[in-house]
């Protein structure tokens, strides 16, 4: 016969420990909140970039109207876009021209000025441009 002993289970279980399972859900919960941080900072920085990006092809614009329509004088003008378009109403723009104390040379500044959450921000186009000489006048050298 065989002899009847008794057996011993063994002590080691399979699986987690409270404590082993707390830690972990732990350093998840803060990986998660970071990405969801970074992915907000993202956000918000790609609304920032699309503005600038319009305020760009805003201020293009209006210089180029202004100096290939002749409509510019020395001094500012300003304005806004109105209510045309919902995309660019809330920009609006300040036109600066200057001499350079060379004839025929201008410097022109175009600012466009938009409010995003609470910030005034701007963007500013700086160029120098030349007008023709008068008729009968010879173009300084170049």
């Amino acid at each position: 016969m065989k002899s009847l002993r008794t057996s011993q289970r063994s002590t080691s279980r399979r699986g987690f420990s409270l404590v082993e399972v707390l830690a972990a859900m732990t350093i998840f919960s803060v990986a998660i909140v970071a990405v969801l941080q970074g992915l907000g900072n993202s956000a918000a920085f790609q609304s920032q970039i699309l503005f600038e990006q319009k305020a760009s092809v805003l201020a293009q614009n209006i210089l180029e109207e202004m100096i290939y329509s002749g409509n510019w004088a020395e001094g500012s003008m300003s304005g806004d876009f109105g209510a045309g378009s919902v995309e660019i109403s809330h920009f609006a723009w300040t036109t600066y021209v200057d001499g350079t104390g060379i004839d025929y040379l201008w410097q022109a500044t175009v600012e466009i000025v938009w409010d995003d959450g609470g910030i005034e921000r701007e963007f500013r186009l700086v160029t120098l441009f030349s007008e023709p000489a008068p008729a009968g006048e010879e173009p300084p050298p170049a």
